[in-house]
């Protein structure tokens, strides 16, 4: 059974994307209610590199990636906040890999951050790695289990 838009709630300003089999990972997002009235709306829609909502349609695999931290797979760490980030997205990128999957594949990404100050450096380091696509996404200020580790990140891949 094939899940129309009408099932999936959305706010006012939301976004909608969409896979199904023929667009398995182009996504498409759906404005809907663009008031111009709203200014969270207005002022968020042009930075916005992330769907609000997502529906994932007939995927036959779907991969759960645990926190990947910003290690390399000798155990080295960078001290930059840059490096740390490419680094935990190669991690990524390499579970999606080992599952035969992309980065396109990617439909949910959760980013914790150790601190605030790395919300630039985050979206710059997560828009190289996705390039245009935009996955459902949430970033958390947390303390991170290692104080060594500035970010670490999750994901839900589907094919």
């Amino acid at each position: 059974m094939r899940k129309t838009r009408a099932n999936i709630p959305r706010s006012p300003a939301a976004s909608y994307a969409r896979t199904s089999d023929r667009q398995a990972h182009r996504l498409r997002e759906d404005w809907q209610n663009e008031d111009k009235t709203d200014q969270f709306a207005a002022r968020s829609q042009g930075r916005r590199r992330y769907a609000q909502a997502l529906e994932v349609e007939s995927a036959s695999r779907l991969l759960f990636i645990s926190g990947q931290i910003p290690e390399s797979a000798a155990g080295e760490l960078a001290p930059t906040f840059e490096e740390q980030a490419r680094q935990a997205w190669k991690n990524v990128f390499a579970q999606l890999a080992a599952a035969g999957m992309k980065a396109e594949n990617l439909v949910k990404v959760t980013t914790f951050l150790s601190s605030r100050e790395y919300a630039l450096a985050n979206r710059a380091i997560r828009k190289e790695a996705l390039g245009n696509h935009a996955p459902a996404l949430t970033v958390v200020i947390a303390g991170i289990f290692d104080e060594r580790w500035l970010l670490e990140i999750e994901a839900i891949a589907a094919a």
